[in-house]
């Protein structure tokens, strides 16, 4: 598929509001009294994000011209800035870095297996809902 100017605008609109949120929940997250050394924020954020990826993936699945440039909004843009693969692998390296790795392992296998559960979650709500 051609890019073209109307996708990239709905793609950067999307990615500055998913940058925001995603902003937002790590000041939120700041004054939730937490384990310390485990990345609540990240963790959430990228759960949450493949639950709503999954999700939406079912409920804009029809690509309609004006539902696809919401589908790169909402799925390249808000949740590709939303969710955070580099602070994911970041954290890890400093747990690895500071010789943390039990809470590494649970971190990365959590993660994934969390994210995993949660993007098959959403595409089983999406089922339900939008079929």
């Amino acid at each position: 598929m051609a890019t073209s100017a109307s996708h990239l605008f709905a793609v950067a609109v999307g990615g500055a509001v998913g940058a925001s949120l995603r902003y937002l929940v790590s000041v939120a997250w700041l004054g939730i009294p937490a384990m310390p050394a485990w990345p609540w924020a990240t963790f959430f954020v990228n759960v949450l994000g493949s639950l709503l990826f999954g999700l939406l993936a079912v409920g804009l699945a029809a690509a309609t011209a004006a539902n696809e440039h919401l589908r790169f909004a909402l799925m390249t843009g808000l949740l590709g800035a939303f969710t955070t693969y580099s602070t994911f692998s970041f954290e890890m390296v400093r747990m690895l870095q500071t010789r943390a790795f039990g809470l590494a392992l649970g971190y990365g296998s959590g993660t994934i297996a969390a994210c995993v559960v949660a993007a098959g979650l959403g595409l089983w709500l999406g089922r339900l809902v939008f079929e």
